[in-house]
């Protein structure tokens, strides 16, 4: 699939649907081993999310039944094993894309 198929491209805040649920996630390679969880929300929360990333340039990227599995992750822990791959996936279309996040910064 390419990035926009993904939903790397495009406006995350068109579809009332993308915005039910916002999941920030955090991969430093070298020091996290798996990427974390550092926020999630629904609702207002997840517009919230949303625009602070637009706003720091945080790469946001709508998948919306990997951020359902994602929910159930308590912030500050990692992805379970069984959805690194579907992480992963996101990662590399960001790499593809050109829009990776910086270090240090999170991926919505």
């Amino acid at each position: 699939m390419t990035p926009a198929e993904k939903g790397v491209e495009g406006d995350p805040l068109e579809s009332s649907d993308r915005m039910s649920l916002s999941i920030a996630l955090r991969y430093l390679p070298g020091v996290d081993e798996a990427p974390i969880v550092l926020v999630s929300g629904q609702g207002e929360i997840a517009r919230g999310i949303v625009l602070l990333a637009r706003s720091l340039r945080i790469p946001v990227v709508s998948e919306p039944d990997l951020s359902r599995k994602l929910l159930r992750v308590p912030p500050g822990h990692p992805v379970p094993e069984e959805l690194y791959e579907a992480v992963a996936v996101i990662l590399a279309a960001l790499f593809v894309s050109g829009s990776p996040p910086s270090p240090g910064k999170g991926t919505v």
